[in-house]
């Protein structure tokens, strides 16, 4: 199987099978490895941290409405000073 760098899919559902993929996707997150692949047998794998960022977007407007759900870790720590600023 080839390596993804990217993965995006785009299809019409009912309400019961985007709940099924919402499901998957939160199993694979709680196993740690989501992967996502397409009809050519190429997958992206994805390993989160434990530590994610989460931000849900919501709207309606025009007779069209839209939920938006995005996820984010890194996998490096992000690095913080120790070491208070110097202040003349």
């Amino acid at each position: 199987m080839k390596s993804k760098t990217s993965f995006k899919h785009e299809s019409i559902l009912d309400a019961s099978n985007v709940k099924s993929l919402l499901e998957a996707i939160g199993d694979s997150f709680l196993k740690g490895r989501l992967s996502f692949s397409d009809e050519d047998g190429e997958a992206l794998i994805l390993d989160p941290k434990e530590q994610l960022r989460l931000k849900v977007t919501a709207s309606k407007e025009l007779g069209k409405e839209q939920v938006e759900i995005k996820v984010r870790w890194d996998h490096a720590p992000n690095k913080i000073n120790s070491e208070p600023p110097k202040i003349d």
